[in-house]
């Protein structure tokens, strides 16, 4: 296979670098202050929800606020726009739902759908909630499903469009049932979906959403001032069960020593840890912390092309059994992530156990009379590695531990560093590195879309030299379309297989993201791309 293929790379990496490697939100000086109380036309709150707590309402104190940390504003609240990841959807999810979610055990979670039939492959029949308003009163129907999947599909600022979606053959059955058609099965369409957050079709104007967001949430914007917070309260017009707690107050706090002073200072009581505080943070009794896998996976993303040294699988694995796993979780992530066992995380929904230590370079592990081994019949002794990063204190960490773990096998590690921008495009220049410090992570958590979107597209391996390489290609080229889950999943074995035998990369960790809570909160949960309903948390006396 000597065919670069580019074709969705692009958004599945902008996916992955606004997901793992957050990039700086907009800066911006000027408070807006929203004025979308809902009005008391909308129908009554539907009491049994789309989650809700079970506590009965007198088991709640009397505490009616609820102070969350987040990072990275983007300048807007219409949820196309935000860049700060997952810190900054928990706020928008709250006055902007879409049709349904994923609780962390990948189970579909109801919201503004009440079910999907699948007619065919192509072809599924969504029905909607009824009785639903959004907090300026007008009806949420077909018609504001539509118009948001029109203008989200076909927004270039979109990294999680459906591309398989045939929008001009979706059409309203009903007001509250809606035909999608799509041009071919596409795995990564039911992720994408629940990313997608409803408009109001007939109030939206872009320039005053960004401000003063219209939706059908449990909470409705109240004030946001750019770079500093965003306060919500309760709809006490909610379609499902009411909030339990009254109002929320977002504070954007970007950098971690203010974060770990603000838990610290107690002035916030939810916020996402940096890793080298998570201790001193367990100290605290008035907190407790959850830890949290997002489904990604650091790795040495090797270049197997004839321009790197890595050309020669007993050469990566030289540097797999070289590289000191633990001393880099330890050292770079304070001990707060987990050594894989394969090649992707143990948390994707189609991993299998058979999976695990399959290889040696798993199994096996950090054993450096091995790496030598390795790297003298491969005649890697004496050379030199390029390995590159995106200049962050983890990444040139990560380097560091491996530029001397590479030194005691008689190999010459040189750092390069960029900045994001310029590292997206040294992926696709094979002749820029010889390892590629990275995250796989996917919308869909599965293993079927890691191997199409990165076995198969990156030319690092698709213009490499290895065994396997055009039965790996055939397979992964097709493997999010494939409908058929057990023809799927026998794809997906065959494959794994193949991508261990060969090392063409080294999963060397599976971070964790710590969050920190207050201990007199309860109803705490997170959906599985780290996102959580407040509506659904509550104060205890």
């Amino acid at each position: 296979m000597k065919k670069t293929i580019k074709s969705g790379l692009a958004l599945l990496l902008c996916c992955v670098l606004l997901t793992v490697i957050t990039a700086c939100g907009s800066s911006g000086d000027q408070p807006t202050t929203s004025s979308n109380e809902p009005e008391t036309s909308s129908p009554e709150a539907i009491e049994t929800g789309f989650s809700g707590s079970d506590t009965d309402d007198s088991a709640v104190s009397a505490q009616d606020t609820l102070t969350i940390a987040v990072s990275q504003d983007s300048a807007s609240l219409d949820p196309l726009y935000l860049s700060g990841g997952a810190s900054f959807r928990n706020v928008s999810t709250m006055y902007a739902e879409p049709l349904y979610d994923f609780d962390a055990n990948g189970e579909k979670i109801w919201i503004l759908a009440t079910g999907i039939d699948i007619d065919s492959p192509t072809q599924w029949t969504v029905h909607l909630r009824e009785g639903v308003s959004f907090t300026n009163g007008n009806p949420f129907t077909a018609d504001d499903v539509l118009f948001t999947f029109n203008k989200d599909n076909f927004d270039s600022a979109r990294s999680d469009r459906i591309v398989t979606l045939d929008f001009p053959n979706c059409r309203k059955i009903n007001d509250y049932t809606v035909e999608l058609n799509f041009t071919a099965y596409d795995l990564t369409a039911e992720p994408n979906i629940a990313l997608i957050q409803i408009y109001d079709a007939e109030s939206f104007d872009a320039e005053v959403y960004s401000q003063n967001p219209v939706g059908t949430g449990p909470y409705y914007v109240t004030e946001y001032v750019i770079n500093s917070h965003c306060y919500l309260t309760m709809n006490e017009n909610y379609w499902g069960s009411k909030a339990k707690i009254k109002n929320l107050r977002f504070r954007v706090i970007d950098e971690p020593a203010q974060i770990v002073n603000a838990v610290e200072m107690g002035t916030v009581d939810v916020a996402t840890i940096p890793l080298q505080d998570v201790d001193f943070v367990k100290s605290l009794p008035e907190y407790k912390i959850d830890l949290i896998s997002n489904g990604s996976v650091s790795v040495l993303q090797f270049n197997t092309t004839a321009l790197s040294v890595l050309n020669n699988r007993d050469a990566r694995r030289a540097v797999c059994h070289a590289v000191d796993k633990e001393a880099i979780i330890n050292l770079t992530y304070y001990g707060y992530a987990s050594i894989p066992s394969w090649s992707l995380s143990t948390n994707l929904v189609d991993y299998n156990e058979n999976f695990s230590n399959m290889d040696e370079t798993y199994s096996i592990g950090y054993d450096i009379e091995l790496a030598k081994q390795y790297a003298e019949q491969a005649g890697l002794v004496g050379k030199e590695i390029r390995i590159v990063t995106n200049g962050s204190t983890t990444a040139v960490t990560t380097a560091e531990i491996m530029q001397q773990n590479l030194a005691d096998i008689g190999v010459n590690a040189v750092i390069i560093n960029y900045d994001p921008a310029s590292f997206f495009s040294i992926s696709l220049d094979t002749s820029a590195y010889d390892i590629y410090l990275f995250s796989y992570w996917v919308p869909s958590f599965t293993a079927a879309q890691n191997y199409n979107g990165w076995v198969y597209r990156l030319p690092n391996y698709n213009e490499g030299t290895w065994e396997g390489i055009d039965r790996v290609m055939e397979l992964a080229s097709d493997l999010t379309s494939v409908f058929d889950n057990a023809e799927r999943q026998t794809a997906i074995d065959e494959i794994t297989e193949i991508v261990q035998r060969e090392a063409i990369w080294y999963a060397i960790n599976e971070p964790q993201t710590v969050i920190a809570y207050n201990t007199n909160l309860s109803g705490v949960k997170f959906m599985q791309n780290l996102n959580t309903y407040y509506g659904d948390w509550y104060w205890i006396a």
